[in-house]
């Protein structure tokens, strides 16, 4: 890469609004009709040289209904398209800009808008060529484009706003060849070689005091002179060895345990190419100790996370990626089981969502869901359309629990009450002095149909409220808790239970008396005396008709296990040390309750972290107790440890607390040394004894043998590891190198950064391809290392083949050469995109919301 001193031109925006007006009902009124409106709004570009932008826009109803559209997608202004919307007959010419005026049919509320960018013209009229759209028509019949929601009210007017950054080649200035986006100059390269038939390779970084076969990463960015500063962001770089097109098996997790034994869960797969994605999978318990080969869910395959929520009986739902879409939206979809077979049931398509933002309400088969990109809740009675409640200002909408049509949750707004029956919502009262812009972090409904609230105040300072129906119109607010430091509501609505963390650390359980009151237990006394501290972590009742309360309370400085039976109200919960011959570090968490064909209770206990690390943590063994009640008792076996170097008993965890069921099985992970993890399954309730260790069944994958993959930490400085980890992979060594370049422009820093690689691999290794992700942006950068909501963001992605039969077929790649190595594209889809990693030209760091990283 070359430097010539040059100042960057301006970054190159798009900022396009629409505004629908909805018809009063039936047939959506054209365009010249007085009333029934869509206004439309173009800002300006701020590309230089820019004559006019066109733009092709189509607004379709919620019964997938062309409402209307202008122009020919394909087909540009200049070549004879006369109906698409330019800047010179809608607008302020040079600059871009639109105005224009459509419809929307309220007969069918819920609408798309897709949008097409037609053409870039020069002051001249000759179409530019030197940019990249972000918004490309589609394939195989798909339409592509970039899309928004829209909700179409009589009489009202809706805006929907697109935030598009157009990147365009920068071929002179700061970089041979270059992009441009977000007033950053970005470029990148591989080389492997330090010529391009290959017979110089580049062999830098030492294997066995050798110096020896390297490739070599570049990523480097400036904001130029006068800018607040650039910050680089980055994923991780991987190397997945193995037949070309083959998918490899980076972990296997079981989430769930059905009736019968089977278990639910998914696959980490990672290809020859491309970040790894998610498949749900199936493991049907053929007999005692006996697991079937498992089966992938048809369609789609999971892009992040481990949700998968059991809809009760062999019905699952979990996030999805439609791979037959172009524009690759996730989506929710529910599977079911029917002879042992699985088949879609139903599915939605382009919902983003977290394990925070959806709750399944059995009674009506619904389906609460909060999107985190839309700032909308939506409800979805399953095989029925979704309902989007209209929308409010916030983002990260979640759902907190719900009661008959009724559901509490937050959108940013505060605490809100969404009601199905009515298709609305309405802000819930403040109590008397606190804030307006307090927001409720978390709240369950009690069995009376009020409910209880942690609204966390502008001051960090966070109460628990009540609110209460009068019977009449409105709901009343009443402060339970004004300590400051109310925290994290947990609830179990079978049982009308909720536990609220307040003062030091505290819990207390509450419970609806039905006359208007709340019973309460304070958090309790541990063998006979005082516990400084118990964190509740479910309540199990309907057994022996004694509600049991499991947790882990304080003791000696640690957290140990506890159960106890709960007595009356208002007293401390009487707990009991659940035994642990053997300790196991950092247990904190306590789940996967059941009961066996001889009536006991089994609870499953441990380090939090093995639940969502599948690296693993040494020693972090689960554990299981199978305990019952004597009169007022609580008589606890010895307990049974897992024997596993590191055991994730997941079945039920964050899921079922309530209500008990009857068991066969518990799925698991086992999580071998040098990370990863294993699907697994254990049957403590046939057979030995409860001092027996429980001993996993490996539940095989479909797959065979997994190929490689390595991860490569990119916040380390220098040499990654000083042993490889995994001699099998194509690995086997790498360095970062990362920092700031004293280059100079018109006598001020140009602000250049740069963060690069050298990874030795191996070329007897066949089949290897090299995966890397890279963005930048002006400081202060991306919150948590995500892109803009609503945003098709520029990004450089390498996916560079190093060895291929027997041989090495690096090179030399650059940006945008025609190989299709290293390419400028966008994020798929309107979705925030994270990347993991970013560096500031000081230090690298982790992204909070990526503490499961891959390397």
């Amino acid at each position: 890469m070359t430097l010539p001193e040059r100042a960057p031109t301006r970054a190159s925006f798009l900022a396009f609004s629409l505004l629908l007006a909805a018809c009063a009902g039936g047939e959506p009124a054209p365009a010249d009709v007085a009333g029934a409106r869509l206004d439309l709004h173009v800002g300006a570009l701020s590309l230089p040289g820019v004559g006019r932008v066109c733009y092709d826009v189509r607004v379709e109803s919620g019964a997938s209904e062309t409402v209307w559209s202008r122009g020919v997608v394909g087909t540009s202004a200049a070549g004879g398209d006369t109906t698409t919307i330019c800047s010179d007959a809608y607008g302020d010419g040079a600059g871009g800009g639109v105005a224009y005026v459509g419809t929307c049919d309220a007969s069918a509320p819920e609408h798309t808008v897709r949008l097409w960018i037609d053409s870039i013209e020069d002051e001249n009229g000759a179409p530019l060529t030197d940019w990249r759209d972000p918004c490309p028509p589609g394939q195989d019949g798909a339409p592509g484009g970039c899309t928004k929601p829209a909700h179409c009210d009589a009489n009202a007017d809706t805006a929907v706003t697109f935030d598009l950054t157009v990147m365009r080649a920068a071929n002179q200035g700061f970089f041979d060849v270059a992009v441009e986006f977000d007033d950053i100059f970005c470029s990148a390269k591989l080389d492997c070689a330090y010529d391009d038939a290959g017979e110089e390779p580049i062999e830098l970084l030492f294997r066995d005091g050798v110096r020896s076969q390297t490739a070599v990463v570049g990523f480097a960015c400036t904001g130029g002179p006068g800018g607040a500063g650039t910050i680089l962001y980055a994923s991780d770089i991987s190397v997945a060895c193995g037949t070309p097109g083959s998918v490899s098996l980076a972990a296997s997790i079981a989430y769930a345990t059905l009736e019968d034994g089977s278990a639910v869960g998914f696959e980490v797969h990672q290809g020859s190419a491309g970040p790894p994605t998610l498949v749900p999978m199936y493991w049907e318990r053929t007999g005692a100790d006996t697991w079937a080969t498992g089966v992938a869910a048809p369609t789609g395959s999971f892009t992040s996370g481990e949700l998968l929520w059991p809809l009760g009986p062999n019905r699952v739902a979990g996030p999805s990626f439609d791979t037959s879409n172009p524009e690759g939206g996730s989506g929710l979809t529910v599977w079911q089981r029917s002879g042992g077979a699985w088949s879609i049931e139903t599915t939605i398509a382009n919902t983003a969502l977290g394990a925070s933002h959806v709750r399944y309400d059995a009674a009506h088969d619904r389906l609460w869901i909060g999107d985190s990109a839309a700032a909308l809740v939506s409800y979805w009675d399953i095989g029925s359309e979704v309902v989007n409640l209209p929308s409010i200002e916030g983002a990260q909408c979640a759902v907190h629990d719900f009661s008959g049509d009724l559901a509490i949750g937050d959108c940013g707004g505060g605490p809100t009450m969404f009601d199905a029956g009515a298709g609305s919502q309405a802000p819930l009262p403040l109590p008397a002095g606190v804030p307006t812009a307090s927001s409720l972090t978390r709240g369950a409904v009690l069995s009376d149909g009020s409910f209880l609230g942690v609204l966390q105040q502008p001051a960090a300072t966070a109460i628990l409220v009540r609110w209460t129906y009068d019977g009449v119109k409105s709901w009343l607010a009443t402060t339970i808790v004004d300590d400051g430091a109310a925290g994290m509501v947990m609830d179990w609505a079978e049982s009308g239970y909720v536990a609220v963390t307040a003062g030091a650390g505290q819990q207390t359980l509450y419970r609806a008396d039905g006359s208007g009151g709340l019973d309460s237990w304070a958090t309790g006394t541990l063998d006979g005396g005082a516990t400084a501290g118990f964190h509740l972590n479910g309540v199990v009742v309907g057994y022996d008709s004694a509600p049991i309360v499991v947790g882990v309370a304080e003791k000696g400085g640690e957290g140990v296990p506890a159960a106890g039976v709960l007595g009356a109200t208002a007293t401390a919960i009487a707990l009991q040390e659940l035994p642990l011959t053997t300790p196991i570090p950092n247990l904190q968490a306590m789940g996967g309750f059941g009961v066996d064909a001889g009536g006991d209770l089994w609870i499953v206990g441990g380090d939090p972290a093995t639940f969502y690390d599948l690296q693993g943590v040494a020693g972090s063994d689960d554990a299981v107790w199978r305990v019952h009640v004597a009169g007022a008792a609580l008589v606890v076996d010895d307990h049974v440890a897992l024997d596993a170097d590191a055991v994730s008993m997941t079945d039920f965890f964050g899921h079922t607390f309530a209500p008990l069921r009857a068991v066969t099985a518990i799925s698991g992970t086992t999580i071998p040394e040098g990370g990863g993890g294993v699907a697994s399954a254990f049957e403590p309730f046939a057979g030995g004894s409860s001092a027996t260790p429980l001993a996993a069944t490996p539940l095989a994958s479909p797959l065979g043998p997994a190929a490689t993959v390595a991860h490569l930490d990119p916040t380390v400085t220098g040499n990654g590891w000083t042993t490889d980890p995994d001699p099998t992979d194509g690995v086997w060594g790498y360095a970062i190198y990362r920092g700031s370049e004293a280059l100079q422009c018109d006598g001020v820093s140009c602000d250049k950064l740069y963060w690069n690689a050298a990874v030795g691999f191996d070329p007897a290794v066949d089949d290897c391809t090299l995966h890397f992700e890279a963005t930048a942006t002006d400081a202060p950068g991306f919150p948590e290392g995500a892109t803009p909501a609503g945003a098709r963001y520029p990004v450089i992605v390498f996916d560079a083949p190093l060895t291929a039969g027997g041989a090495v077929v690096c090179r030399k790649d650059g940006l945008d050469d025609g190989s299709g190595h290293v390419v400028s594209t966008y994020t798929p889809a309107d979705t925030p995109t994270t990347f993991c990693y970013g560096y500031n030209g000081e230090e690298a760091v982790t992204s909070p919301s990526c503490s499961d990283a891959g390397f």
